[in-house]
């Protein structure tokens, strides 16, 4: 009756590796599990290592219940090596040191749509492989104001400012008074599913606002930047997206997510135009979304240093 019921389930496993031919060896370890080894290598955001971080995995061993817990800590070299054994699945590893912020939660599955993962010999292949862990020091973070949100759009074909500090519109009937940046949706008014013509327009207004764009660190969770670069040049150039948009779609104003915009609003100048005041802040992203009853929303997920000609952008938690 055991026998039988194994098989049963190595015929249920097979049927997860969705048209894929595998070997016996594979069959047989997402249900009795084969021996693992993951170099984990924790780094700065610069690459030198880090060394004394708390590490912990979580084994996957199909259910829960049968997983198991590995521990450990990064030698001088930021190295920590993990081996075990596991049915390929649900293998979570988080890390952490004080002084830090903390990489991105990794989670492996050997056996997940597309993955190309074998076993020989009894061990999941590649062995050995490495998993970099980002880390980025905790150095002087400020109150920032932080908003991840989406604001229906109050008028078409015309340019509205947005409101960073106070989170509205600038606009008749809205609680906005500042203006950090302005977008105008152009258009044609047809239902979306039908439209030719729908491109939300972003602009920074003002003589010396703009902004510049860098990459966002990857595998940490704090990506952004600490400080606004004041060296750089800031774009005055306007942002836009496609021309066609679908209902339930959405699309970035020029940049992806992989980026950042670092904006400077709120300038002021002297009698000669000499820049004597500014805001900075941070944009991961300036969205259109169709929404799937058809009402055109912007999406923005920003953070904003209230207090001027202070270019921290590092926030507090």
């Amino acid at each position: 009756m055991k026998a039988s019921a194994l098989a049963f389930f190595a015929i249920l496993i097979g049927t997860f590796t969705y048209g894929r031919d595998v070997s016996p060896d594979f069959e047989r370890a997402q249900i009795r599990g084969a021996k693992t080894r993951i170099v984990l290598k924790a780094v700065d955001d610069v690459g030198n290592p880090v060394a004394g971080a708390s590490i912990h995995v979580l084994m996957g061993m199909n259910y829960r219940l049968k997983s198991y817990d590995i521990d450990g800590v990064t030698d001088t070299n930021g190295i920590f090596v993990v081996e075990g054994k596991t049915t390929g699945n649900e293998i979570e590893i988080t890390a952490m040191k004080n002084g830090y912020y903390q990489p991105s939660k990794e989670r492996l599955c050997f056996i997940g749509i597309g993955n190309e993962y074998e076993v020989k010999d009894g061990k999941w292949q590649p062995w050995g492989m490495e998993i970099p862990l980002v880390f980025r020091e905790v150095r002087n973070p400020v109150k920032l104001i932080s908003k991840v949100d989406g604001y229906m759009i109050p008028a078409t074909n015309c340019w509205i400012g947005f409101d960073m500090e106070l989170m509205d519109w600038n606009h008749e009937g809205h609680g906005g008074k500042v203006t950090d940046f302005e977008v105008n949706l152009d258009w044609d008014g047809k239902p979306i599913d039908e439209t030719d013509r729908m491109v939300l327009n972003v602009r920074f207004p003002g003589n010396q606002s703009g902004f510049y764009v860098t990459n966002r660190v990857k595998r940490c969770t704090f990506g952004g930047v600490y400080h606004a670069d004041t060296s750089r040049r800031y774009e005055k150039r306007s942002l836009s997206t496609s021309t066609k948009m679908r209902k339930g779609d959405y699309q970035y104003t020029g940049y992806d997510p992989d980026v950042i915009m670092v904006a400077r609003t709120r300038c002021k100048e002297d009698s000669r135009g000499n820049l004597v005041a500014m805001n900075y802040s941070t944009l991961y992203g300036i969205i259109v979304d169709g929404g799937w009853r058809g009402e055109c929303e912007m999406r923005v997920k920003y953070k904003f240093n209230p207090t001027p000609n202070d270019t921290n952008l590092e926030p507090k938690r």
